[in-house]
């Protein structure tokens, strides 16, 4: 399959995980701790078992890197602080933020998680050659991969992106 049909289904995958966000009632923020993550994304992706495995797996998964040291910190990467309960829920000097500030956290995050798809499109070109042909050596998932944002394999590359 070409590679630009696997990033059409990665954008209809992501648009429908961020459709989803919007949706939902909101709930607490350990919604997404322990499996919950690998539990929701092998539920959305129908990939091949090994790379599936590289994507979600809870402890060492690209889903699970922005969970890791300082990367935890940055409430940015998570979508922290763009939360917002009117005030006829809550008075008004209550709750933590305004909705301009939850709407600008909310738009930071939203534009990170545009720049990572558009990095791992980027990335997916290295996954074949000029005639459209796997590079075997650039796909291999038979080491794993390392998510310390280092280029590396071309696959590992774009898994990292797409967890993050």
């Amino acid at each position: 399959m070409h590679a630009s049909v696997h990033v059409r289904r990665l954008s209809a995958t992501a648009f429908a995980c961020g459709g989803c966000l919007i949706l939902l009632p909101p709930g607490p923020a350990q919604a997404f701790s322990g499996g919950n993550h690998e539990k929701i994304t092998r539920a959305a992706l129908t990939w091949e078992p090994r790379s599936l495995t590289a994507m979600a797996d809870s402890r060492d998964g690209a889903i699970a890197a922005d969970d890791q040291g300082d990367y935890f910190k940055l409430g940015i990467l998570h979508c922290d602080n763009a939360d917002f309960l009117a005030s006829r829920f809550t008075s008004a000097s209550a709750y933590p933020r305004t909705r301009d500030e939850a709407n600008t956290e909310l738009l930071a995050c939203i534009r990170g998680s545009v720049a990572r798809l558009r990095a791992a499109v980027r990335y997916a070109d290295g996954l074949v050659d000029p005639q459209g042909r796997v590079i075997a050596r650039q796909s291999d998932l038979g080491s794993p991969c390392t998510w310390n944002e280092r280029a590396g394999r071309a696959k590992c590359n774009v898994l990292e992106q797409l967890g993050r």
